[in-house]
């Protein structure tokens, strides 16, 4: 994959998932990412193909998502590797969204060098989690309804989310740093690596302390630590592409080196 983007992805997906190439019966390759321990993570059970989608794929893919995943599975996922005519690209995906997909475009976003944000709140204390304590209050920092889940599923699929950021710390596959103000958590995010890119991972601000600076403050100075001590020398981050955070990710010095797409389909009836 040539995609920066499924390139800092898989760094989570050989950690927690089962990863696997496969030859479909046309002669293309596509990966398999599948996470049993987490039925309800999108991009956790996901196909990747070589390219966009060609004509017949409509029905293809569906069979072959079906195929590692179950008849009757609740969503399906499918990316591709990047597609630089979008144009061409739009054309592809115009058959799933007329038959009820939804395409999403992430920005992945990429820096060596970052920039102090303007807003920085040099009240809070940035340091890695480290007592028990820290590690419950991450929870609390994410049920911000940033899940595509009923509020009675937000929690358990957050818990699970944050247990395996700690298991990656643990196994020195990253760091996962707080932004605290006194002793409470305000802010958090990981920074995880498989060599010289880090890929920063659930960013997030506690929901009574937007627009302090938190999140920029936080970025700026884990970020730092990440390129002078962890070995990192490009930090990746993604983000939705029509979403408020880019302007955030920006402030501190990432630019857009590439846009990942991807393609939705969800039984509404559980997921919101």
């Amino acid at each position: 994959l040539s995609s920066l983007g499924h390139q800092t992805d898989l760094i989570f997906a050989k950690f927690e998932s089962q990863v696997e190439d496969h030859l479909d019966p046309l002669g293309n390759t596509y990966l398999s990412i599948r996470t049993p321990e987490k039925p309800d993570y999108f991009w956790g059970n996901t196909l990747i193909f070589d390219s966009a989608p060609q004509p017949g794929d409509l029905e293809r893919w569906p069979k072959i998502y079906q195929q590692h995943f179950g008849v009757g599975a609740d969503f399906m996922t499918f990316s591709w590797d990047i597609c630089s005519d979008e144009k061409q690209q739009a054309i592809a995906v115009a058959p799933f969204i007329k038959a009820g997909f939804e395409y999403e475009s992430t920005s992945i976003l990429k820096t060596e060098k970052l920039l102090k944000p303007t807003k920085f709140n040099a009240s809070l204390e940035v340091r890695p989690l480290e007592t028990e304590a820290d590690w419950q209050a991450v929870v609390d920092v994410h049920i911000n309804g940033h899940w595509k889940l009923k509020a009675e599923h937000e929690r358990p699929f957050t818990e699970k989310q944050i247990k395996t950021a700690r298991a990656m710390v643990k196994a020195k596959l990253g760091q996962r740093f707080g932004a605290f103000i006194g002793q409470k958590l305000v802010g958090d995010l990981g920074i995880y690596t498989d060599g010289q890119l880090g890929r920063f991972h659930l960013v997030g601000t506690h929901k009574d302390y937007f627009r302090q600076g938190v999140c920029t403050s936080l970025m700026y100075t884990a970020g730092l630590y990440a390129l002078s001590t962890m070995g990192i020398k490009t930090l990746v981050i993604a983000a939705d592409k029509e979403d408020f955070p880019q302007h955030i990710y920006r402030s501190v010095g990432f630019q857009e080196t590439e846009v990942q797409p991807g393609l939705v389909w969800r039984n509404k009836q559980k997921y919101g």
